[in-house]
Formats: structure tokens, C-alpha cells, sequence
């Protein structure tokens, strides 16, 4: 199921590819949600493609990434290590691509992505992404966009900042959203990894707050399209959001998820609203023409089908 959705993906830009043929690229970050996806999607071009193109893959526990997703572990030169304090792999790199979506507290964030860098220099890379985060915003109502004021208020969303200002004019910043899709990890206490959880379980769904703080969601595989295009076409030094202009409330998230468990209740449990979390993608499509074209019904199907489909998750 999930071969055929990456084919899908990988042919609908068939032209996006051919800038890396020839390529050496160091990813961060590969054994998680994000990196997964890259993997999957990058590697599938280079196979139906005819890509000439090393990549290695930076992942602090080699042995668990390859018992878990050996079909993406032995296509790739893994490079074990912490984002902090890694060893640089020899040779020269031609794409740079940070990944790596956590890694600890704030100073830790800074730390890695500063470390990344250095590697980015050092390498000669001339092209680089920084995944970054809309949390770079702060709280605000309605649609974020990129040109308006950055007033992040958690130490998450300042080391981001911090990273996207340390990296300059070298790399293309990617603020990213909110996703849904096969990889994501559902310990990762987002409200739609808690609802697949829940829901695995045969548990009813809950809600906190009063179900009406408004998210939206890009699929994963989507997700990784864009990450690539932004690598390859976006313009360095610049900013862009990534993520889906198809608003829903989280109290509809959790009614679509449990609708595909089979029936689930939901339970609403507060009265108190959080703060909207949503990206104007109007550059991206502009510049890069980047739109979505899987709904959130359908990320959620195929995310549900493909949770039913592995062994048993951790709940």
C-alpha cells in the first residue's frame, strides 16, 4: 500500500529528481517521521528514475533504524551519532537537509542545528533545508503567514528562530505545521498521534479543551514533496510554511479518526479554547507551486489503513 502511494507521489514531479542525479546528500534526522518520508520518497525516484545518487543518514541508534524500517536502512550509508556532537563524514556534500524535528531542550535544538552547519560549510553543500516550525509565530489567530512579526514564546519555537537566523542566506527554511501519515510517532503527544492511539486501543477519544481550537493537516507523503522542492527550488535565505490550508477543529479530527475505528465515541472534556495553529501557503504555491491534493477524510483513511496494517503500537 504504502510503495504504490510513494510511486504516486514520486511521478506526479518527475522533472523535481533530475537536480540530484549526481548528488551526495546528508539528511538528519532519517529514523523519525519526517526523515522517513524523505527516505521513501527519494529513494523510490532514485530506483524508478535511474538516479546516481549517495546518501547518508545521519541516526543516533543505526541497529534499531535498521530492524525497523530495513527496506529504507540498507539503501543508505547510515552515520551513527548524536545531531549535538556527530563525527563528519569524509568528502564533500552537495545537499545538506536537517531533519532531525527534536532534539531536546532548546539549547540542545541550537546545538544540532549549529553542528549541521558547520558540516554544511565544511562540505562545500550548496543547497541546504532547515526544517523550522511554525512555532517561530507565537500565538495569533487566523492564518500565519511569513511575512508578518516572529514573537515565538516557547524555548521550542526561539531555538528555532535561533537556527533560521544562524543559517542566513546559506540554507531554505521550512516552517512546518501539522501532518498526519504512516511514521508518525503517536508517543508524540500531538492531538492527532493521541486520537490513532486512543483509537488502536478500541478507547474512546478525549478532548481537553472544548474541541474547537482549529488545526489543519498536510499528509506525510505530500509533506516530503514539498521538504524536497523546497531543497531543490526554493530560494536560499528565504522562508516558507509547510503545511495545509483545509482548516478543521480538533473536536472533526477526532470525530474523523474514530468514524474510521468503527464508531468510537468522543469525549469532550473542557470548556477552554487553545490558540489556532495554521499556515498561509500562499508563497509556496506561488513560487514553488506547491499545493495539496489529498484531504485531511483521505490522509486520515490511508494513515488509519496503514496503522491497521504493522504490528501492534506501543498504547
Amino acid at each position: 500500500m504504502l510503495r504504490h502511494q510513494v510511486e504516486q507521489l514520486v511521478l506526479e514531479a518527475p522533472e523535481l529528481w533530475s537536480d540530484l542525479d549526481g548528488g551526495r546528500i546528508f539528511i538528519t534526522g532519517a529514523s523519525g517521521f519526517f526523515g522517513c518520508w524523505l527516505l521513501e520518497t527519494l529513494l523510490w525516484a532514485k530506483q524508478r528514475l535511474a538516479l546516481e545518487v549517495e546518501v547518508v543518514a545521519l541516526t543516533r541508534a543505526a541497529g534499531r533504524f535498521s530492524a525497523r524500517v530495513p527496506h529504507l536502512a540498507s539503501q543508505v550509508a547510515l552515520w551513527e551519532g548524536d545531531v549535538q556532537d556527530f563525527p563528519f563524514p569524509d568528502g564533500a556534500f552537495s545537499h545538506i537537509l536537517h531533519g532531525a524535528a527534536e532534539v531536546g531542550s532548546g539549547q540542545g535544538i541550537v546545538a544540532g542545528g549549529q553542528r549541521v552547519l558547520e558540516l554544511a560549510q565544511r562540505s562545500g553543500a550548496h543547497r541546504c533545508l532547515l526544517t523550522s516550525s511554525g512555532a517561530v509565530y507565537g500565538p495569533a489567530s487566523g492564518f500565519l503567514s511569513e511575512d508578518q512579526a516572529l514573537a515565538p514564546t516557547t524555548d521550542y519555537g526561539r531555538a528555532k528562530l535561533e537556527l533560521e537566523e544562524a543559517w542566513g542566506q546559506r540554507a531554505i527554511s521550512a516552517r512546518c505545521f501539522a501532518f498526519i501519515g504512516p511514521y508518525l510517532s503517536l508517543q508524540s503527544g500531538l492531538a492527532a498521534a493521541d486520537f490513532l492511539r486512543e483509537a488502536l486501543a478500541g478507547r474512546p477519544l478525549k478532548i481537553q479543551g472544548n474541541g474547537l481550537t482549529r488545526r489543519s493537516y498536510l499528509y506525510a507523503g505530500e509533506l516530503a514533496i514539498w521538504l524536497w522542492t523546497l531543497l531543490l527550488r526554493g530560494k536560499p535565505g528565504r522562508s516558507y510554511n509547510v503545511g495545509s490550508m483545509q482548516a478543521v477543529t480538533v473536536q472533526k479530527l477526532a470525530e474523523q479518526i474514530a468514524a474510521e475505528a468503527g464508531g468510537l465515541s468522543v469525549e469532550v472534556l473542557g470548556s477552554e479554547a487553545g490558540s489556532d495553529y495554521l499556515p498561509d501557503t500562499s508563497r509556496a504555491q506561488k513560487e514553488l507551486g506547491l499545493i495539496q491534493r489529498i484531504s485531511l477524510p483521505e490522509s486520515v483513511a490511508r494513515t488509519w489503513k496503514w496503522f491497521r496494517s504493522i504490528p501492534s503500537q506501543p498504547t
